[in-house]
């Protein structure tokens, strides 16, 4: 999936456990400045597992592309210790460990980001390369082929669209 989707999967999340916990509430500032934390929060959450990928909107957003020279070593050491993309990073093991964060960090703070790289993970999961979600084994998590959308097809567009509806029906 691209950046973007990833993005409306994470703030679809967010909005969704905001109705039950109230996520927004817990967030510095007055309403709504809260919620719009909490929902940038959810986005560099569902940005995160693909800090792997020179590409990622994550990489673009924090100048840590091979464009630099600081770039190329954060992307080789993040490739070394990972395995590529979509290795470690799209993992129930990270997953873990970013669950693992909701019980230190702030609640506003650590369930958006757990909840953004956990929407980023099904997003992906939906893909035809499926996931490696048993890392370090190698095996992929694939779904059957004529479940799967393919990243930038247009099937990935009306699976954003259906999102954003998603979000606004939530938002209502």
């Amino acid at each position: 999936m691209t950046g973007g989707t990833h993005a409306l999967a994470a703030v679809a999340a967010v909005l969704a456990v905001d109705q039950l916990l109230n996520l927004s509430s817990h967030a510095p500032g007055p309403e709504p400045a809260g919620l719009v934390l909490v929902l940038g929060v959810a986005v560099v959450g569902g940005w995160l597992p693909d800090i792997d990928s020179d590409m990622s909107q994550i990489r673009q957003a924090t100048g840590t592309t091979t464009r630099t020279i600081l770039g190329r070593v954060f992307g080789w050491g993040i490739r070394a210790a990972t395995g590529g993309h979509r290795g470690a990073t799209h993992s129930l093991l990270a997953l873990a460990a970013m669950v693992a964060l909701v019980l230190v960090l702030p609640v506003w703070l650590g369930w958006p980001l757990a909840l953004g790289y956990a929407s980023h993970l099904l997003a992906d999961q939906i893909t035809p390369a499926g996931l490696p979600l048993l890392w370090p084994l190698p095996d992929r998590v694939r779904l059957p082929r004529p479940l799967t959308i393919r990243t930038g097809s247009m099937f990935e567009y009306l699976f954003a669209v259906g999102l954003g509806i998603l979000i606004w029906s939530i938002w209502q």
